[in-house]
């Protein structure tokens, strides 16, 4: 058998088990009765199954853009204040202040 004949056949072979795999995937029967029903050695297809199961999905990270940071303060459940990064301390004391006072 030359080198060509022997590339050709295991393409075959691979081909034919992939086929196989697709087949029973399909057929939504165990692979015990699937190679049942197709006269298939379950130690082979079991082999071929695994070398056709999908590695494993690549993680992709994305960059998500950053957000000014700030303050939610909620006060006696009455009031709701929401403070920008660049607030003045001075101001939001006086806030408190008068919010309290109420």
């Amino acid at each position: 058998m030359s080198e060509s004949d022997h590339k050709q056949s295991l393409q075959e072979k691979r081909d034919f088990w992939r086929q196989q795999v697709l087949d029973w995937q399909e057929s939504k029967l165990s692979p015990k009765e699937y190679c049942s029903q197709h006269n298939l050695s379950k130690t082979r297809f079991s082999y071929w199954r695994r070398r056709f199961k999908p590695g494993p999905v690549p993680v992709a990270l994305i960059q998500l853009p950053i957000q000014d940071s700030g303050l939610r303060l909620i006060v006696n459940n009455r009031y709701q204040v929401e403070i920008d990064e660049r607030f003045s301390s001075g101001t939001l004391q006086h806030l408190l202040q008068v919010l309290e006072n109420r």
